[in-house]
């Protein structure tokens, strides 16, 4: 399981919500982070798309570069930035609205979002972790109970992490019936 610690500026540090405490991402990290696309990529013209608030804006690229600089400036201008999970049917650019289960042309794997409690949360805390550390051991415990099957990435969200189960490859989704 590998752990990648992908954390916006933009989110608060859990400790103490102090914008100085924010984790920075480099473009270079970012770049590593976005080869997982690089197969499903090269099966079809859908783009990665990156949406930030405050403003809820999303840039849609193919240009992995692009997709990472961006963020790395969204990032370090203290917006939350995220990357969506699967690639999409988009226009190329900055657009006002995100991608959604329709425009969805590629899927990479499952991914689901652990949190934990911390400034700011919605949630009720009884739904959440209580530390990150506890929702990583969530990860760890569905793969105790699940092996074969593993998680093979987390990623920390500042707040909690990101497990995915990779697909051994992209899956092309081309029908309404594939969605």
């Amino acid at each position: 399981m590998q752990i990648c610690n992908s954390s916006s500026p933009g989110l608060a540090a859990a400790d103490t919500g102090a914008a100085e405490d924010r984790p920075l991402i480099s473009t270079p990290d970012i770049e590593h982070f976005l080869h997982i696309y690089d197969e499903a990529l090269a099966t079809c013209g859908a783009k990665l798309g990156l949406f930030s608030l405050p403003g809820a804006a999303t840039f849609a690229s193919r240009d992995t570069g692009a997709i990472a600089r961006r963020a790395a400036r969204l990032s370090g201008d203290q917006r939350e930035v995220y990357l969506h999970i699967h690639l999409h049917d988009l226009s190329e650019g900055e657009l006002s609205h995100r991608g959604s289960v329709d425009s969805v042309r590629v899927a990479i794997g499952l991914f689901s979002d652990v949190d934990a409690r911390g400034p700011q949360r919605k949630k009720p805390p009884e739904t959440l972790c209580p530390t990150v550390e506890d929702a990583v051991s969530v990860v760890e415990q569905f793969n105790a109970l699940y092996s074969p099957l593993q998680v093979s990435l987390v990623i920390g969200s500042g707040h909690g992490c990101y497990p995915a189960i990779l697909f051994k490859e992209p899956l092309v989704l081309t029908t309404p019936e594939d969605k």
